[in-house]
């Protein structure tokens, strides 16, 4: 075939051009080829290395999430904790009916290794409504939320966690088991507890006192509805990215579907919300800086009333690059996150630093580095076939120069 391409290039000059011409954009072709190898290759080499060198926050500051700031060492630290009553692990432990005595028998694990164990979903409890574990987790599935006190002063909120996700972490804690809780778990790094969503049958122990109506999910007789608006677009923020000096307007709009009056004090934390932006009117609520806690006056909603209550923030003129929490994985996360009645996630525009860092801390799906693996041999062969292809035709421009000669 070869030889039958020479003599045809010897009789027509200008096929000989014609072959010239295209032997040079199959050199470029390589060259492109190459380079396509080069990046999946990289691509297949980051996949190993987020399961090698998992990505881990270099943000320890403590955070209103954590039970106990700076967190547990061992089990003999949570014990020393326990023993101080007025220490809000104490607390927590009591509000979850767990006792001195289910500390003392936890040992010390990894969080895959207790996950995968559980049947149902874990619930994380922390002190802020506002909480994930780990950067991927995918917080209050269907909506599971749930509250415990122990006298009325701290709450904990719990939020059902995917298992999914923390069967990937490697995070430290201390396991046992209780016979009025079942299976438990307290995260080292923060004292905040973990529990099977089978023990936690109901939102609130005390379901009629006012506060709970603003940390539990709707209910039948009691719903509230957040809208938050992009002033600066006149658009419904929940469906947009959102930017820096962006001002936005929030409405909590609550209502009383029972048949008796309702006496509340509406309030929202707003923690999550002011790590990228400022409150610019909080109407007549009282911003509380310590608990992060905007409270309107108390309020009686009579039967069928609706009430709606609104403040404004803007975001700020640089989003910062903070790490996401080391202990909450919502803090820092790109989204301004909020909790009335359900969940409410505004996104936020962040610089490629954390787009980067939200890519490198989630888990790697099996599935993922199969496609990688695909991808990266399908360059090779195309590019073998490529540079093959390519000698062959510089050794026919060859013969063809030497046949002229």
């Amino acid at each position: 075939m070869s030889q039958k391409i020479v003599t045809d290039a010897l009789q027509s000059p200008s096929l000989a051009g014609e072959l010239k011409d295209y032997h040079k954009s199959m050199v470029n072709d390589i060259a492109k080829r190459g380079v396509l190898v080069v990046l999946s290759g990289i691509l297949l080499l980051l996949q190993y290395a987020v399961i090698i060198m998992p990505s881990s926050s270099t943000n320890t500051s403590s955070v209103d999430s954590d039970i106990i700031h700076g967190g547990v060492s061992s089990k003999q630290d949570a014990l020393l904790q326990y023993d101080n009553k007025d220490s809000t692990f104490h607390s927590a432990l009591d509000a979850l009916s767990l006792s001195r005595n289910d500390v003392s028998n936890t040992k010390e694990t990894s969080m895959y290794k207790w996950v995968s164990g559980q049947q149902g979903l874990v619930v994380s409890w922390s002190r802020s409504p506002i909480y994930k574990v780990v950067p991927s987790a995918n917080q209050s599935v269907n909506n599971s939320s749930f509250v415990a006190t122990n006298d009325g002063s701290l709450l904990y909120h719990g939020s059902a966690t995917d298992n999914q996700a923390l069967n990937k972490s490697d995070i430290g804690i201390l396991a046992g088991r209780s016979e009025t809780v079942g299976n438990f778990a307290i995260v080292k790094s923060s004292g905040d507890i973990l529990t099977t969503s089978s023990q936690a049958d109901k939102c609130y122990k005390k379901p009629n006192d006012s506060f709970s109506y603003f940390n539990c999910p709707n209910s039948n007789t009691f719903t509230s509805k957040t809208t938050v608006t992009n002033l600066s677009y006149k658009t419904d923020a929940r469906y947009i990215k959102n930017h820096p000096s962006d001002r936005l307007m929030y409405e909590i709009k609550v209502t009383n579907n029972g048949q008796s009056d309702i006496l509340l004090r509406p309030e929202i934390y707003v923690g999550d919300i002011l790590e990228y932006s400022n409150l610019t009117s909080v109407d007549s609520a009282k911003f509380d800086k310590e608990s992060k806690i905007l409270q309107w006056p108390l309020v009686s909603i009579i039967p069928g009333e609706q009430k709606t209550y609104s403040f404004t923030i803007q975001i700020l003129d640089t989003i910062p690059i903070t790490a996401y929490g080391q202990t909450n994985a919502s803090s820092n996360d790109c989204y301004m996150s909020s909790f009335v009645g359900g969940q409410t996630d505004i996104k936020v525009s962040c610089p490629t630093t954390k787009i980067v860092e939200r890519m490198l801390s989630a888990p790697v799906d099996s599935s993922f580095i199969a496609i990688a693996w695909l991808i990266f041999i399908i360059n090779i062969l195309i590019y073998i076939k490529v540079r093959i292809s390519s000698k062959e035709h510089e050794l026919i421009l060859k013969s063809i120069r030497s046949k002229h000669v």
